[in-house]
């Protein structure tokens, strides 16, 4: 903090920080993260318990529909050799 002349109340320096939306791959329930975050990719949604994370923009609406039709046990990656 700083203090102005002339003042003794301190002044809070600003902080900026960036947010994101992401969104449940399950369900769709979407929470705002701090950008640099990467953490919350391994959180668990409150509302399904589902772990899969995306940022919302970008995904379209297609590739949501495709991914909430699709079967929670066939949400899986494969290494591609």
């Amino acid at each position: 903090m700083r203090v102005t002349q002339g003042s003794r109340a301190p002044i809070p320096y600003a902080m900026e920080v960036r947010l994101r939306q992401v969104e449940c791959l399950s369900c769709g329930y979407r929470r705002a993260v701090r950008d640099d975050e990467r953490r919350s990719a391994r959180d668990e949604c409150p509302k399904c318990r589902y772990v899969g994370w995306a940022s919302s923009a970008e995904l379209s609406e297609r590739t949501r529909r495709l991914l909430r039709e699709r079967p929670v046990e066939r949400r899986r990656l494969h290494a591609v050799q």
